[in-house]
């Protein structure tokens, strides 16, 4: 099964000047650092943190399908008579980014500075949606689907949410 596993940290340097060098320290890419004494204190906190990206990208992955099935509903729409091959090219351009993205997301998590990319990972897919919502908000203002328009700010409302739970994940250790 494909998942984020975080697992880089840095041990206690015990000739350090500063008493937080001196300890287990797990530097998340959202500009969290979770210090601790206990190294399986630390690993059980990691592990949480883990279980939480992983639902994060769940969630993620569903708004994905929604956004790709929305799309797939407006390609008839998304015509050079009704003047929007642009905006169908910057979905489809978004929307393989978002894949691309996600594949990054779980696949790179073997290297050092992998805490950091995954969090830059996650905010880059987080930052297609929105892309994708905008144009699609866009198009259907062009054809006075107001329906439309308040689902779509109901998704962007998750994303929003979403946004500030992986930035703030880990700040309450």
């Amino acid at each position: 099964m494909r998942k984020i596993k975080l697992h880089y940290y840095s041990t206690p340097d015990k000739s350090a000047t500063y008493q937080r060098h001196k300890m287990f320290r797990f530097n998340l890419g959202n500009k969290v650092t979770i210090t601790l004494k206990n190294e399986s204190k630390l690993l059980l906190i990691i592990s949480k943190i883990n279980e939480e990206l992983n639902v994060y990208l769940a969630d993620l992955n569903h708004m994905y399908m929604e956004l790709f099935n929305l799309h797939r509903r407006k390609w008839f729409v998304l015509d050079e008579e009704n003047h929007n091959l642009e905006e169908d090219k910057m979905i489809r351009d978004s929307l393989n980014s978002i894949d691309r993205f996600m594949d990054l997301v779980v696949n790179n998590t073997n290297y050092p500075d992998a805490n950091y990319f995954t969090f830059k990972h996650l905010n880059i897919i987080l930052d297609e949606f929105e892309k994708i919502i905008k144009t699609f908000i866009t198009i259907d203002k062009r054809r006075n689907n107001y329906q439309e328009i308040q689902s779509l700010k109901a998704i962007k409302k998750r994303v929003n949410s979403l946004r500030t739970e992986i930035n703030s994940l880990g700040s309450e250790y």
